[in-house]
């Protein structure tokens, strides 16, 4: 009788412990998805390129940088496209960037891609003009999630 309740208290001890661990680990992921991509995951995706028909790629006058540059994607990339989208409603349909299906061009234009956000900005709504200006960042942890974006009251 004592052996069995004595691996009894061992089986209990050993599930805490697994517990425990399972709890650690969870909290360990985690603080790296947040630290590595602020909770938001990307995708490795294949850049615009020229040896692809142009009807099956994205328009390169809408698409985030890190898409381009680094060939990864997030819900974040998206935010960057409807910050661009928003600039070129409020730029009577004109694009912040125009690269003609050229990535050599795209890079050229996304490095004054903040200007021109600065010379749209006038024609954008007050209560919208902060967000785009942190939609079309070049850095993606400056970006607002949609949820932040549904929030703003010019869309209520």
């Amino acid at each position: 009788m004592g052996q069995v309740c004595g691996r009894e208290r061992n089986l209990s001890e050993i599930e805490r412990n697994l517990k425990e661990r399972k709890s650690e680990s969870k909290k360990e992921k985690s603080e790296e998805k947040v630290s590595e991509g602020e909770g938001h995951e990307s995708i490795t995706v294949q850049p615009w390129t020229s040896r692809v028909p142009k009807m099956t790629q994205p328009d390169l006058d809408y698409i985030a940088p890190e898409v381009q540059t680094g060939s990864t994607c997030s819900v974040l990339s998206d935010m960057f496209s409807l910050g661009m989208c928003i600039c070129s409603i409020f730029n009577s349909g004109k694009s912040l960037i125009e690269a003609n299906h050229s990535s050599s061009v795209y890079h050229k234009q996304l490095e004054v891609v903040g200007e021109q956000v600065n010379n749209v900005l006038p024609k954008v709504p007050l209560g919208l003009q902060e967000a785009v200006v942190r939609l079309v960042s070049k850095d993606q942890r400056q970006r607002p999630t949609s949820q932040l974006v549904a929030l703003i009251k010019y869309f209520r």
